[in-house]
Parts: structure tokens; sequence; C-alpha cells
């Protein structure tokens, strides 16, 4: 995989591909990801912006398929699960998306992009800027059902005006992502749910480099 030049009417294209494989309720939570990817990347991270637009338009392709198709594009790609992964159909979408983005997405094929896509949900250890810019978005999008990640962060945002410098904007990031996975494992051990490993180590890792 190599840098990858994305353009405007490639991404118009994107949306309309994206758009034929989609319901229209998850197309919908798509469209918002997206537009909320780009306004969040044109503040912290503007020459990635239209990266970071395409993988929002990318993140859910396999989102709405079964549990066992799901596991077949990751026996036929190689890829060996956890189990916390194998048990946790909600994350596999992650996995199998990333996966199929240079197979059936070729021009796509950039590693910002397919990794964003990958740790859009659990987050990893040492996460990207755009890797958290996408991870944001999909939480705050406005069809989102819980609203409070999406009131969070307006509050953490407009109690730091724009003039913050880029560090100051990147702590502010990690903080309302903190949030947002301290509520993903609060909600799952509320309900004795399988917890996903890789989001405990991305809150370990942002709170190492926050505090």
């Amino acid at each position: 995989m190599c840098d990858k030049i994305i353009t405007p009417d490639m991404l118009e294209r994107l949306r309309g591909e994206v758009r034929a494989r989609l319901t229209e309720r998850r197309f919908r939570h798509t469209e918002g990801v997206a537009a909320e990817a780009a306004a969040i990347a044109g503040i912290y991270t503007p020459e990635l912006a239209i990266k970071i637009t395409a993988a929002a338009w990318l993140h859910d392709i396999t989102k709405e398929y079964s549990y066992e198709k799901q596991l077949k594009i990751c026996h036929d790609f190689g890829i060996i699960l956890r189990d916390d992964e194998k048990n946790l159909p909600a994350v596999l979408h992650a996995i199998t998306a990333a996966a199929l983005i240079p197979a059936e997405f070729p021009e796509y094929a950039d590693p910002v992009i397919i990794s964003a896509v990958r740790w859009h949900t659990t987050g990893r250890a040492g996460m990207t800027l755009p890797e958290k810019i996408l991870c944001l978005a999909d939480f705050i999008e406005p069809g989102r059902e819980y609203a409070g990640c999406r009131k969070a962060w307006q509050d953490f945002w407009s109690a730091n005006p724009g003039e913050l410098n880029q560090k100051e904007r990147e702590a502010l990031l990690d903080r309302i992502l903190i949030f947002i996975f301290e509520s993903k494992l609060a909600y799952a051990r509320s309900r004795g749910f399988l917890v996903n490993s890789d989001t405990e180590k991305t809150l370990q890792s942002l709170n190492s480099s926050t505090y």
C-alpha cells in the first residue's frame, strides 16, 4: 500500500458506491459520520481531511453483513481473531471493512484510511490522529441514539475556544475519547458483557499521554 491521492470527485463517487451497499438507515449514519469527520479533521489536520472523510465513508461497509459472513471474510484473509474479537460481533465490521478496502476499493487502499477504519470501534494503544478523529466522529454524529457523547464533545469544545494550540487541541481530543471509552467499558461491565482488550489498552494509553 502506498500514499494515495484522493480528490473531491473521488469522494463523491465513493459516496454513491457506499450508498448502493447500505440500507437507508446505515447510509444516513455513514453520511453523518463523514460530515463530522470532515469538520473535525478540518480543525486538527486539514491536509488529511479528505482521507479521513474517505475512511468515514468506508467505515461501516460490512456493518450489515451477517456474523457468519464476517467470520468468513476473516478466514479468507487469514485474519486470526482473539476470543474478545470473535465473541464480540459488534467489533468485527471494523476488522472486515479494513480487510476489504484493498480488494474492493483499491483507490482508497491508503494506510491512513485503512488504519482509521480498522480502529474506529475499539481504538488501540497509540492511536494516530486520523484514527482518533474517525472514532470520535462515529460516536458523535447527530443520528446517534446516545447523544451524551455529542453533548460532551460540544461542552468540551465550547469550554476551550479556538485559540488553543495544536498540542492543547489534541489533549482535548484525548480527554473526550477517554470519556467515550470509559462510558463504553462501564456499560459493558454493568451488563456482564465481554470487554474488548484493545479498548482497555486504548484507555491506558490515552490516560498515560494526557495526564
